[in-house]
């Protein structure tokens, strides 16, 4: 297991969390008072790239009424046309993740390789100094432990392959990275998970989604229900350690979607269970609901359908599960016009 230093998260938790509203499960309930989350930037990587300057951010956040931000925990982007300038995009040396880069050795990126047996203090750092400008702010903050990884080249990227880790931990192609297949990368996962959630649960600006975007069912590699499986696993992670510091934060995310055919993201079974607290949906083509597909428009492509969100949206908000159920509650969509 990874080496323990002293935490720096806040040593309990003296105000309650954002919750659902329990009178009106539309609404968050924050700080003694009923709460919309509102977001109009994609700045994911406020804490995993060292150049980025999130003072800054968080101030300009707070000025235009942003009510909740994103940060990803372990996930670095393909430098693309596409959204160049997101924060996810840091040069190799400037990319900070739980581990520190010691060597002997590089790693696919050309930097030092990484020593899974120990955690990066300056990597810890930055989420608590993030999340106290942000509860300052006012501004909640969900805490994205785990992300697809989308292709090759963006796993190359990650600590957890064998090639950048000295522990040669995650000899899997990247499909299988949000899966129970590999019993030596789930354990490093899960402790990976046990560690966020102990620096971070004593703030009461945050909730904890899952895995960004979940996915499976590519031909000869792991199918939705795979994921879904891992998906459990590190749920159920996030809530015991959550349990053993006495602390009640929301857990949520989505049921993954299937790559084949034609992807299709089916949201009706993220709508019961135990896994989910709330619902997060992002506008991913051809989503499912009730027999009905809805087109919200591709991410990043300037193809937002507000009619399309509207319909969903009023769809959701007449579930049972607003009625006080125990059913997770639907949070909302992620979109970029």
């Amino acid at each position: 297991m990874a080496q323990e230093r002293e935490s720096l998260r806040p040593a309990t938790l003296t105000a309650t969390p954002i919750v659902i509203h329990p009178e009106n499960p539309k609404y968050f309930l924050f700080r003694g008072k009923p709460l919309v989350l509102i977001a109009a930037t994609e700045h994911y990587g406020s804490v995993v790239n060292r150049r980025f300057d999130f003072a800054h951010y968080l101030a300009e956040a707070a000025d235009k009424k942003q009510t909740v931000t994103r940060l990803f925990l372990l996930f670095r982007d393909l430098h693309s046309a596409r959204n160049p300038y997101s924060p996810l995009k840091a040069e190799s040396p400037d990319f900070v993740t739980p581990y520190p880069r010691t060597g002997p050795g590089k790693a696919m990126d050309g930097e030092l390789i990484y020593d899974l047996d120990r955690w990066n203090p300056e990597y810890f750092d930055r989420p608590h100094r993030f999340l106290s400008m942000a509860s300052d702010l006012g501004i909640v903050v969900e805490l994205t432990v785990f992300s697809n990884t989308y292709a090759d080249e963006c796993w190359a990227y990650n600590p957890l392959r064998d090639r950048n880790n000295l522990q040669g931990i995650g000899a899997v192609e990247w499909q299988e990275y949000t899966s129970l297949r590999n019993k030596a990368l789930v354990d490093r996962q899960v402790a990976c998970a046990r560690k966020v959630v102990q620096e971070t649960s004593g703030y009461d600006n945050v909730y904890y989604e899952i895995c960004n975007e979940p996915g499976g069912g590519l031909p000869n590699h792991v199918t939705p229900s795979e994921v879904d499986a891992w998906q459990e696993k590190m749920a159920c992670t996030i809530r015991e350690e959550l349990r053993k510091l006495n602390c009640k934060h929301l857990v949520v995310g989505q049921r993954a979607f299937s790559y084949t055919p034609n992807f299709v993201q089916e949201v009706d079974t993220s709508f019961s269970g135990p896994m989910l607290d709330a619902v997060n949906v992002h506008p991913l083509p051809n989503l499912v609901f009730r027999g009905r597909t809805y087109q919200l428009g591709n991410f990043m492509s300037k193809e937002l359908q507000l009619a399309e969100f509207r319909d969903f949206f009023l769809v959701c908000c007449h579930l049972s599960s607003f009625n006080k159920s125990s059913g997770p509650r639907f949070i909302g969509a992620a979109a970029i016009a």
